[in-house]
């Protein structure tokens, strides 16, 4: 069934599981993660949101390469998406190992 616009209906997904799926569990995965690591009873040495945004900028570089097509702008290879992940992973990681 066409939605009319002339779409194609999987370009949003990877050989047919859609990539909010994957990119779902795998954020679900991280904050298990980091919550069970308080849950355990450790005392955390570092920020743990420093450590979240870290990870969901590895998801989001990785996704952004799933993408069929994009809109939004590209730098180089990259699209503006990317650029701003490894931004936050320079920076993050700035913070933590500093």
């Amino acid at each position: 069934m066409s939605d009319g616009g002339g779409a194609d209906q999987t370009a949003g997904s990877l050989r047919g599981l859609p990539r909010e799926v994957i990119e779902a569990g795998t954020q679900f995965a991280l904050f298990a993660g980091l919550f069970g690591y308080l849950l355990v009873g450790n005392s955390p040495r570092f920020s743990l949101l420093v450590v979240y945004l870290c990870g969901y900028s590895v998801v989001r570089f990785l996704n952004d390469f799933a993408r069929q097509y994009t809109h939004r702008p590209t730098y180089g290879p990259f699209t503006e998406g990317q650029v701003l992940s490894i931004l936050v992973l320079v920076v993050g990681g700035t913070f933590l190992l500093g």
